[in-house]
């Protein structure tokens, strides 16, 4: 009976020392694990942060491109209103023009007319003086 429980003891120590190498390397096992984890939880972290200022950067360049894009549309418009203006002032020229032509007939009519009665009122006057 001794024998067998030495021999059981023994078995039971092996068991035991066996058991105790199981989990330490379960342990270590978990260890490395876990390092793994805060070592990929990191990684992940970062590309979030990086993904953020991604984000950022490409909201950035949005909002640049939109102001540049509304910055060339007001030139353009102001450009298109230049064009209209200088041809709406080169219409208004051409009416000037064309209303001072009109004037200067006219004025030319009314000189040649006032000439007429001139020489009208000189006849009218001889005629009179003639009879006298």
């Amino acid at each position: 009976d001794k024998e067998w429980d030495k021999s059981q003891r023994e078995n039971y120590k092996t068991k035991i020392s066996e058991l105790q190498q199981e989990i330490q390397r379960l342990k270590d096992d978990i260890r490395t694990k876990d390092n793994l984890i805060q070592s990929q939880s990191m990684n992940i972290k970062q590309l979030q942060t990086n993904s953020t200022q991604n984000e950022s950067m490409d909201n950035m360049k949005t909002e640049i491109l939109q102001q540049m894009r509304s910055q060339f549309q007001s030139l353009q418009n102001q450009q298109q209103r230049s064009k209209k203006d200088s041809l709406f002032d080169d219409e208004k020229i051409t009416e000037i023009m064309d209303k001072q032509d009109e004037i200067m007939i006219k004025l030319s009519s009314i000189q040649k007319f006032q000439s007429q009665i001139k020489q009208q009122y000189t006849f009218i006057n001889e005629g009179i003086d003639g009879m006298n």
